[in-house]
């Protein structure tokens, strides 16, 4: 269902105005800042817009759309020896918006506490609440959400009207619920260095609803293409999408759109595995990995990543080579998935090691 779906993807932080082109494989540098006073720390979000959809399986007719999203944030804390020991950063609770009117809309951000110097390989995020706002259009009848309080496990009908003016958030209470994520690139911390955290958000414009209109909706969620927790801000981004033919009447064609995000030396900072619903395999946030033997600021590189389940307890090792040359396209090749069980695809299916790589 999608209320299961969309906990174990995990709501994005603020949406802030840095307006990034990703020009092609061979994109422009990252940003970092730098103070010879007092350096600051802040969280905020990248918002790289919407792309059309490859699946058309939603709830929500066109027209519906998710107008706000907001997750209360009990903690962010980073690590320097890969999870074993954590140093908060920020601890205050509140709620950030992560849905914005238009690419690269400014919602808000984060300050938070400076880590001690030193070189941080990993991030922690700890969340609560959500507050959403969304309409879902069904036939010629438009469904608004209105202001009330439910529990997460409750499992409650939301209040849905049919009038625009009583059309509000729902608060939704839960428990403090974590994602990890490790740094591809490390991110060093020295005494006079400013550091921005980055959280990156692309939907693929779906809104989709767990239950049936209009009296039985339990949550509701706009489908993330990208999602990734960065130690500084991209320049590039790199997709594929990992495809197994179809074997009817076993399964149909199944994919997933594998997404990494580089700095300008092509250095690899995080990346996502969208998960559609006819996916090839359960993937999710990036666990770990890197790449290798990199040229042309990375626009050709291999790579070696791991990629979380849905829930957050067993990972997926994909591997593989692809070359963008000069251009905003090229191919991908050699790849291998290895499930961190028995079974590495759906259905047990066998992925193609081969296709296409598209950069924006």
């Amino acid at each position: 269902m999608a209320k299961r779906k969309w906990f174990g993807l995990i709501a994005l932080l603020a949406i802030i105005a840095f307006v990034i082109t990703f020009g092609g494989c061979g994109g422009g540098g990252s940003s970092s800042g730098s103070s010879a006073t007092t350096p600051s720390l802040t969280v905020t979000a990248l918002d790289i817009g919407k792309v059309v959809s490859f699946t058309k399986a939603f709830s929500g007719d066109p027209g519906s759309s998710m107008d706000g999203f907001r997750v209360k944030v009990d903690k962010v804390e980073l690590t320097t020896d890969t999870g074993t020991t954590w140093v908060t950063v920020y601890s205050n609770g509140e709620y950030i918006e992560s849905v914005g009117v238009g690419t690269n809309s400014i919602a808000g951000t984060l300050n938070g506490t400076m880590p001690p110097v030193g070189t941080y390989t990993g991030l922690k995020f700890t969340f609560s609440d959500f507050k959403i706002k969304v309409k879902i259009v069904s036939g010629a009848t438009t469904y608004y959400t209105t202001a009330q309080t439910v529990g997460y496990n409750s499992m409650t009908p939301w209040t849905l009207s049919t009038s625009a003016l009583s059309y509000d958030y729902i608060t939704i209470t839960s428990t403090g619920n974590s994602e990890t994520t490790d740094f591809p690139t490390p991110l060093t911390v020295t005494a006079n260095s400013n550091i921005n955290l980055v959280t990156v958000m692309e939907s693929n414009g779906i809104v989709t609803c767990d239950g049936t209109l209009p009296n039985n909706v339990t949550w509701a969620e706009e489908e993330p293409l990208v999602r990734a927790w960065l130690p500084g801000m991209p320049s590039k981004e790199i997709q594929f999408n990992l495809t197994v033919p179809p074997n009817l009447p076993t399964y149909p064609a199944l994919s997933n759109t594998i997404t990494f995000l580089l700095d300008g030396s092509g250095n690899l900072l995080g990346g996502f595995c969208h998960r559609p619903a006819n996916k090839a395999i359960n993937g999710g946030i990036l666990k770990s990995g890197g790449l290798s033997n990199v040229s042309n600021n990375g626009n050709t590189a291999t790579f070696d990543v791991s990629f979380w389940d849905g829930m957050g307890v067993g990972w997926f090792k994909i591997t593989g080579s692809y070359d963008c040359g000069t251009t905003t396209s090229g191919t991908y090749s050699g790849l291998v998935v290895t499930g961190y069980s028995g079974v590495t695809t759906e259905y047990g299916a066998t992925v193609n090691p081969t296709g296409s790589v598209t950069s924006k």
